[in-house]
């Protein structure tokens, strides 16, 4: 009804927002090293600015897929965020001077070809603390994302306990559940079901097996892992 995609519009939107109420400051450092007049991708702070929107767009895909697969991508931007912070702190504390590198690196981009040939701008080790103009504001603008952060993290990983406990549902997936039940009435019982995501496929691949029916009866590929049910493994050609 229209009433009800209204609602689902609104509710889209509230999560959208709650997702984008951190500015995401672990992955454009670059804006803290002094001003520049050059916007092009020679440019360190255009390409992380460029970089954090498209990560905003993969939040929302992510959550369109499914929740898992935007709770293990918020989860691993909160750690990056911490890690980020904990250099700083040292950093401010000692005098010592550190660089920002693998923790910058080791972002969210995977197989699952949401950013194609982008990859992150910095290379490792190119941002010395010691050379940040604003180090305290750079700190301050972490301690925020993280709060941010861990609010929305928080609450996906109370739906994440109670869903696991049995006391919420997940409702596309009962709908798929009951797609892949009902194929297994029919004279060709064969199904294949494709996603864009690696952590959501591994998430379906769990929640199907648990079901005796299913269970021994499927098998899960992903760009690094495929499960079956005798096990995981990364070489494809165990499979």
């Amino acid at each position: 009804s229209k009433k009800y995609d209204h609602r689902f519009k609104d509710i889209f939107n509230e999560i959208y927002d709650a997702l984008l109420a951190a500015n995401l400051t672990a992955y454009k450092p670059s804006m803290y090293m002094g001003a520049t007049d050059v916007k092009n991708w020679q440019d360190d702070s255009f390409r992380e600015a460029s970089l954090v929107k498209m990560m905003a767009t993969l939040f929302t895909k992510r959550l369109e897929s499914s929740w898992y697969a935007c709770f293990t991508t918020i989860k691993k931007v909160l750690d990056v965020h911490k890690e980020t912070l904990k250099r700083v702190n040292a950093f401010i504390a000692s005098g010592i001077d550190a660089q920002l590198s693998s923790s910058i690196d080791d972002i969210i981009i995977d197989e699952d070809e949401d950013f194609g040939d982008i990859t992150i701008s910095l290379d490792k080790g190119s941002i010395d603390l010691a050379e940040m103009k604003d180090i305290e504001k750079f700190k301050a603008d972490l301690e925020y994302d993280i709060e941010k952060l861990k609010e929305f993290y928080d609450n996906i990983n109370l739906f994440k306990e109670q869903f696991e406990a049995g006391s919420q549902k997940d409702d596309k997936l009962e709908e798929l559940r009951k797609l892949i039940l009902d194929k297994q009435n029919q004279p060709n019982r064969k199904l294949v079901i494709f996603t864009a995501f690696s952590d959501t496929a591994e998430y379906l691949y769990r929640e199907f097996a648990k079901n005796p029916a299913l269970k021994g009866k499927m098998a899960c590929v992903s760009g690094s892992h495929t499960f079956t049910p005798e096990g995981s493994t990364s070489k494809f050609g165990e499979v």
